[in-house]
């Protein structure tokens, strides 16, 4: 039983590893090439 909640664990933390640095080099080291994905709403928006 210990031995399958220690594959579970490593399996779940591999998995949180992969989706934080896809996240950070698609969000983060990426440049912005495309501004109007990030930031949809111009900042002259009559609402902000």
């Amino acid at each position: 039983m210990s031995g399958g909640r220690l594959w579970a664990a490593a399996l779940v933390g591999t998995v949180a590893l992969v989706a934080v640095a896809l996240y950070l080099h698609y969000h983060v080291a990426a440049p912005p090439l495309s501004p109007s994905r990030i930031r949809p709403r111009p900042a002259s928006s009559p609402g902000f």
